[in-house]
């Protein structure tokens, strides 16, 4: 059976799209950790500690300590999705807090870099099956954030019940 010129086109178009199409629609995968961060820096605990780190986030300590300025850490939430590339997925955070998350489509084949969009929204709920519309108000947080597959980013958010809620952010392809 021989192929036409026309017919060998059409497979050399499809060989190169179907793999940048396969890639779009794959995405990532985007772990939260939600922490509670209270007492400031210098308040002694029980034991006489000076920071107090949740044996959950054991892996977080010296990053949390370095860069922020309390004395506790609590992990108070951990969630995982999968956030295809170019749409928005979005995850429930305790304290009321909705987190908006679209990664971005990769420019180049060799970058292993993963970008997105990460947009911090207050749950607005209506008593009604259909949310309320969102405001501009509503947005606690939107940042863009750049980081190598398998990295964490700390992020510093609103006051939250008895502290300050910090999100931990970590994306793999």
């Amino acid at each position: 059976m021989r192929l036409t010129a026309n017919a060998l086109a059409v497979v050399l178009v499809a060989l190169m799209v179907v793999p940048a199409l396969a890639e779009r629609e794959s995405g990532v995968s985007v772990e939260i950790v939600s922490i509670r961060a209270s007492a400031p820096a210098g308040a002694r605990g029980p034991a006489g500690k000076a920071i107090q780190i949740d044996p959950k986030l054991a892996g977080l300590g010296k990053k949390l300590s370095a860069l922020f300025a309390y004395g506790r850490y609590t992990m108070v939430g951990r969630v995982s999705t999968h956030a295809v590339f170019d749409r928005v997925s979005t995850v429930e955070l305790p304290e009321r807090f909705i987190l908006e998350i679209e990664p971005v489509a990769r420019r180049g084949r060799g970058d292993r870099r993963i970008e997105m969009t990460i947009t911090l929204v207050r749950d607005v709920r209506s008593t009604k099956d259909a949310p309320p519309p969102r405001s501009e108000d509503d947005i606690v947080l939107r940042t863009r954030l750049r980081l190598e597959s398998g990295g964490t980013v700390l992020l510093g958010g609103p006051p939250i019940e008895s502290g300050t809620l910090i999100l931990a952010v970590s994306a793999r392809d």
